[in-house]
């Protein structure tokens, strides 16, 4: 079997692999190169580093996140877009726990990944909008919202909350963030 032509789409799907199985801040080139069976300096033919690698793999996370989002909102407004959001916010991060926290670190701080960043934002946005909120209340509710997924979700996948089933927890909390709209 022939072995696929090494492109950065190829890298960087491989390297997302590697990011899904230690996370990103355990990536290496040499993990990268050894997964596509090459020499480590034939990478930087297609991908200028490291920084380079890791910024192409937010941008994935965050448009992947984003349609996933995306599709859980199709359709609904209100308290059940909230709903739709948290749950999907959720499910992506329990599903893909290394890709969510890539998805946290540093993004903000990348130009390069800005507009998929706004992106995102805006399909929050969008979910607050529909309460038809004054600006500087939906500003605040977006923080609320942002605030209390991220963190439960990532007390979560540390294992703060024990072995005890979250469902019921995240209902509440769900439940909680539509009161405060």
């Amino acid at each position: 079997m022939a072995r696929a032509a090494l492109n950065a789409d190829l890298i960087v799907r491989e390297a997302l692999a590697i990011v899904d199985e230690i996370g990103i801040a355990e990536l290496t080139f040499g993990a990268v190169a050894s997964r596509v069976g090459v020499a480590t300096p034939r990478l930087y033919a297609h991908v200028d580093g490291l920084g380079e690698l890791r910024t192409l793999i937010r941008r994935g996370i965050l448009e992947q996140m984003s349609d996933t989002i995306r599709l859980a909102l199709a359709g609904v407004t209100g308290n059940a877009a909230v709903l739709a959001l948290l749950h999907a916010v959720r499910g992506y991060a329990l599903a893909y726990p290394f890709r969510y926290l890539a998805m946290q670190a540093q993004t903000r701080a990348d130009p390069e990944l800005a507009d998929v960043a706004a992106g995102l934002l805006g399909l929050y946005n969008s979910v607050v909008q529909s309460f038809d909120l004054a600006e500087s209340e939906a500003t605040h509710a977006m923080r609320r919202i942002r605030a209390a997924l991220y963190g439960f979700v990532s007390l979560e996948l540390s294992g703060a909350f024990g072995h005890e089933d979250t469902d019921e927890s995240f209902r509440r909390l769900a439940e909680m963030i539509v009161a405060s709209l």
